[in-house]
């Protein structure tokens, strides 16, 4: 997912180099279109561009329906999308954003191609972040309408997600294998939703410490 930008479109340039056949995601047809017919271009690869919304869980369902037309089986999927907003916003299904787009497509995904995945080499690669201290889920306001924070948002779908990853890994064993990687400060564009003290330490020290999506 996130196949049209940041870490995601690094990612497919070098899946393209090594001449795999790729499917690319996201929301801009054009722009999408474009980098899928640049990447069929590198070393015999191929790429397939799907339009959809994960921000909604019939987005989610017919991105895995468009996959399942497109193959049976995938080797490696890349989960590359991700927001930080500093206000809370809602899906146009009333989930808060981050939850749906950090959190609930990997979720869904990962069971509606649960075949495709088991019949191809299987590994998943969530593209997230470590735990947070004293990060907790909500059951009670799982959406955050009460008391939204950043900070709080993070740490609950973060944790959601490695939670996930560990029973997904549990009742899978080794195949598929799944795995979150940390980047740590990449310059994308995940920052453009936050303000204050976040948005101004990022805008002052990111040049310094910031690496780019290649890396």
């Amino acid at each position: 997912t996130g196949g049209t930008g940041g870490i995601g479109h690094a990612a497919a340039i070098e899946f393209a180099k090594q001449g795999n056949d790729i499917i690319i995601q996201g929301r801009d047809a054009a722009k999408g279109k474009q980098i899928a017919e640049e990447l069929s271009k590198i070393n015999g690869s191929t790429c397939r561009f799907i339009a959809a919304d994960i921000s909604s869980t019939e987005g989610i369902k017919n991105l895995a329906a468009e996959v399942k037309k497109l193959t049976n089986k995938i080797d490696v999927l890349v989960y590359s999308t991700g927001t930080l907003n500093s206000d809370r916003l809602e899906t146009k299904e009333g989930l808060e954003q981050g939850f749906a787009v950090n959190y609930l497509n990997k979720f869904m995904l990962d069971n509606l191609l649960a075949n495709e995945i088991k019949n191809g080499e299987g590994r998943i690669i969530i593209v997230g972040a470590p735990l947070m201290k004293n990060a907790a889920i909500n059951f009670d306001d799982l959406q955050m309408k009460q008391g939204y924070s950043l900070m709080k948002a993070m740490g609950q779908n973060m944790l959601a997600v490695h939670m996930h990853a560990q029973e997904f890994s549990g009742r899978n064993d080794t195949h598929p294998s799944i795995n979150i990687i940390h980047p740590r400060v990449v310059k994308t564009g995940i920052l453009r939703n936050t303000k204050g003290a976040m948005k101004f330490f990022f805008n002052l020290f990111g040049p310094l410490i910031s690496n780019s999506a290649e890396k």
